[in-house]
């Protein structure tokens, strides 16, 4: 992959995270929307935009949303990006993201005390007495 291929991934992504902040019009992308990384085809005629939602649960509704709002998202794209020609767009799900929370859902229980388990730390203060 050529640098002016990375450089444009990271104009994408950074332009649909600039305009889910300003926010959508569709009420099925609701929560904390964020574009982990845009994945742009060799012929750079498609991009697709891997996205992560919080609470996750929204994650399907949040992508029909974007996949309704794609038309303004790719006018967005073509208006800020000046590009000679705008890619198509296409989102799914960041499996990493995902990964993430997962681990964070099954670290939580061990990291709270009403849960029976030990406080990060505890044993290192019991070590000196």
């Amino acid at each position: 992959m050529t640098r002016r291929h990375e450089q444009l991934e990271e104009v994408i992504r950074r332009t649909l995270q600039e305009s889910l902040r300003k926010g959508i019009a569709d009420p099925r992308v609701r929560g904390i929307v964020s574009v982990g990384h845009v994945k742009l085809a060799p012929d750079m005629a498609d991009a697709t935009a891997f996205v992560s939602a919080y609470p996750s649960e929204n994650l399907e509704l949040v992508l029909h949303g974007l996949k309704s709002a794609t038309p303004h998202l790719r006018r967005e794209l073509a208006r800020r990006a000046n590009l000679r020609r705008t890619p198509r767009l296409w989102f799914k799900k960041d499996a990493g993201a995902a990964a993430a929370a997962e681990v964070t859902r099954r670290l939580d229980p061990i990291n709270d005390p009403h849960e029976g388990g030990r406080q990060h730390g505890q044993d290192e203060e019991n070590l000196g007495n």
